[in-house]
């Protein structure tokens, strides 16, 4: 997908606006124009409108009633009232207002739409709609009320009452990087309000008022935006199951290429290959060592040891021959040497063998075996000072016999096989989240350079040797028949295709969220863990740790299940029957929205989750693969009370909400997902 932030002007065109330069425009504030060509199809379209007008022919939303009312003719006099009552009569929306990028994007979306010549405005009004954007007048439209068809009628007629000027709208003035809605006390639209602004209000005539207000564009701007934070945030997701995979110890065969093939599924093996090219040379996926009971047997030692120090300085002990004497003290701290060559032996001995065997390596057992007669070497030697001092006193004990326990978990009693699904099925199911958000994105691109209001007019295409002797406009005069052929009235506003893949999309964000959660439950689950302490904590019981961010994010997941509910499989009639199935697509978007805000939560705590848990399995000298120390670093920048090296390690409780939102507000400003661009292509 195009970064938005490299788009510089946007020219209005109706057929060829992109996905990225509707974020542009909507949260960048890139200025905006109508092209030369859609002012040409504009006026032509336009033409037809008013010589049907003048020739007192009966069309609809022209000069007749609107719904049920359609067959209610309207008097030439009342016709411009007609669109202005229309406008006011469905501003009726309730509820807290849209945010402005949601509003900015239906406008451009509207004008857009405009812009293709088949709706019968003029050209002023498409361009009274883009200048409202350059000149940053959001107008204020509650987010309850359209059911999706005719359109999103109710939130288009708040956009249109600023646009004409009418005391019943609202609206603030905010560019990017000012106060959004909310922020600041809305103003009246009256037209000296908007022209301190530099903005002055059009009347609305003939069809324009339907026009306006009779389109997909508020579901459908949802739908834009929704998209491009999706992308977002599954690329983030990815690189989020990768830091689990590495902190979990996992078993990375489950990516084997071979297995993705056979099923062929799109974007599949794209993901797959994404999660090896993450772990690749990992130097933890592929030991047979449980680095976080390491760390934490090193830690204790340096602990003891520094207490010791602080000590008045001892004597040195003499045997009767005059000799030196064996001191406990210093055979202590020679086990923190031989601690640690456990693990630069592992080191050197995988980095010997993870070029043949990648993915396999964990499973030798000829290299288990090695890695077992270390630890239990070590463990004799603690068994021996024990035995050998009588003297020692009972701290020195103690330290010892729990580090003789600690380190029958040092090493596997087995070679691993494969881990739960939340790990081993990662590729399968963000693939599915992926087809679906490919899926929908082809539907929103196609909506958003489609003419979406009803009726539409064709204007008739005036023949190549009339060109150069009479005017259009001429042209259509003699023409009249061809006038009231070109008006169609059809169902183009119907919201059910941008509506049903915003369903499909929130329950595919749903289950990104879910299988995330699930690896954060396995982090700080000890029995699950490889090896890793309860709730992720050096000091258990004393400190929760990481077991309430879990909470978290398992609310988050149990609410994306009631919002997936999809809102399109509902039809209320409306418009005494009249509008007997309407699609609830605004209502489908808005809690598409929803979802993806909650599984961005999600996320955001399974970093820091999968940040805590590499924290011990990240032993001095214990490298992360090359690809995740830089996703690793980057959790590291953006901790919002880290010290130089970011995020500390979290050995006492702490308030965990500012690290949620700080890592929940990377994850939407794209910060992950240009980590993958530059690591992954």
């Amino acid at each position: 997908m195009q970064d938005p932030s490299r788009i510089q002007q946007v020219v209005v065109t109706g057929n060829d606006l992109s996905l990225a330069e509707v974020v542009a425009v909507a949260r960048l504030g890139v200025p905006v124009s109508l092209a030369a060509e859609s002012k040409t199809r504009i006026d032509r379209c336009r033409a037809v409108v008013e010589i049907l007008v003048e020739e007192k022919i009966v069309a609809y939303g022209i000069n007749t009633g609107f719904g049920a009312l359609r067959n209610y003719v309207i008097p030439e006099d009342n016709i411009i009232e007609l669109q202005r009552n229309l406008i006011r009569s469905h501003s009726c929306g309730v509820g807290i207002p849209f945010p402005s990028e949601v509003v900015k994007a239906a406008m451009l979306l509207r004008a857009n739409a405009l812009a293709k010549g088949n709706s019968g405005v003029r050209v002023a009004v498409v361009e009274a709609l883009l200048a409202m954007l350059n000149l940053g007048i959001c107008p204020v439209v509650p987010c309850q009320g359209s059911v999706g068809a005719s359109g999103d009628l109710t939130p288009l007629s708040h956009i249109a009452l600023v646009l004409m000027g009418d005391a019943g709208g609202l609206f603030y003035v905010g560019r990017p990087g000012q106060p959004a809605a909310g922020d600041v006390a809305p103003r009246p639209s009256l037209p000296e309000e908007l022209s301190r602004f530099g903005f002055t209000p059009v009347a609305l005539s003939y069809k324009e008022g339907l026009a306006l207000n009779n389109g997909t564009q508020m579901m459908t701007a949802i739908a834009c935006l929704v998209l491009y934070d999706a992308y977002v945030l599954m690329h983030s997701a990815e690189m989020a199951a990768a830091l689990s995979l590495e902190a979990e110890q996992g078993v990375a065969t489950a990516f084997d290429a071979r297995i993705h093939e056979v099923r062929p599924l799109a974007h599949q093996q794209e993901v797959a290959a994404r999660l090896r090219q993450y772990v690749d040379k990992s130097a933890i996926l592929t030991s047979m060592l449980n680095s976080s009971v390491v760390r934490q047997a090193e830690e204790m030692l340096e602990e003891f040891w520094h207490k010791e120090r602080q000590k008045t300085r001892r004597k040195a002990i003499k045997k009767a021959d005059g000799q030196p004497s064996r001191d406990w003290r210093d055979e202590i701290h020679a086990l923190h040497d031989k601690i640690s060559r456990l693990v630069s032996d592992e080191q050197t001995w995988v980095e010997q063998h993870v070029e043949a065997h990648p993915w396999q390596i964990s499973h030798d057992t000829a290299g288990l075996s090695r890695v077992q007669q270390q630890v239990q070497a070590v463990q004799t030697d603690i068994y021996q000072i024990v035995e050998y001092h009588s003297e020692l006193p009972p701290e020195a004990r103690y330290l010892l016999q729990n580090l003789a326990v600690l380190l029958h978990s040092a090493v596997v009693s087995m070679c691993p096989i494969q881990d739960d699904y939340s790990f081993r099925c990662h590729p399968q199911v963000i693939a599915s989240a992926w087809r679906a958000w490919q899926h929908a994105c082809e539907v929103a691109s196609t909506e958003i350079n489609s003419a979406t209001d009803n009726p539409l007019i064709f204007p008739p295409e005036m023949p190549e040797q009339q060109k150069n002797k009479t005017s259009y406009r001429e042209w259509l005069e003699q023409n009249i028949a061809l006038c009231r052929n070109a008006v169609c009235s059809g169902g183009n506003f119907h919201g059910e295709p941008v509506g049903m893949v915003m369903d499909y999309l929130k329950i595919a964000l749903a289950a990104v969220g879910n299988i995330s959660e699930r690896r954060v439950a396995t982090l700080v689950d000890a029995h699950r863990s490889q090896g890793l302490p309860p709730f992720l904590t050096p000091d258990p019981g004393l400190n929760s740790g990481f077991m309430i961010p879990q909470y978290t994010a398992a609310a988050l997941v149990s609410e994306n299940k009631v919002l997936s509910h999809p809102a399109t499989v509902d039809s209320i009639p409306t418009s005494a029957n009249a509008e007997d199935h309407v699609s609830m697509g605004t209502i489908a978007a808005r809690h598409c929205a929803e979802v993806l805000r909650n599984v961005g939560y999600i996320v955001a705590i399974e970093l820091m989750t999968a940040h805590q848990a590499l924290s011990f399995r990240r032993l001095k000298g214990g490298k992360l693969a090359q690809r995740l120390d830089k996703i690793f670093t980057e959790l590291v920048v953006h901790s919002p009370q880290g010290d130089e090296q970011g995020i500390p390690f979290y050995r006492q409780d702490r308030v965990w909400t500012p690290v949620i939102e700080t890592l929940a507000c990377a994850v939407r400003q794209g910060k992950f997902a240009a980590i993958k661009e530059e690591i992954c292509g």
